[in-house]
């Protein structure tokens, strides 16, 4: 396989196995899924209000999450 086309394969995999995850587990009382340590940074809406937020990572992609008690997103260090 060409190496551009593993990465993408491996990137894919990355984001679709939490957020499959988090789809068979929505419960109204869940406002966020956090995963962290998968080199892939995601902040995506599910249904209703729901997140799923993978926070990626402080050595290639330089992001880290934040909670204010209310909301939760990612930041990157510039």
């Amino acid at each position: 396989m060409h190496e551009r086309n593993n990465l993408n394969f491996c990137m894919s995999l990355l984001c679709k196995t939490p957020v499959r995850y988090c789809r068979t587990e929505l419960r109204p009382d869940i406002d966020f899924f956090v995963y962290g340590h998968r080199h892939v940074a995601l902040d995506m809406q599910l249904k209703n209000k729901s997140r799923v937020v993978i926070l990626g990572d402080f050595v290639s992609i330089f992001s880290y999450g934040v909670f204010d008690g209310e909301n939760f997103w990612l930041e990157y260090v510039q």
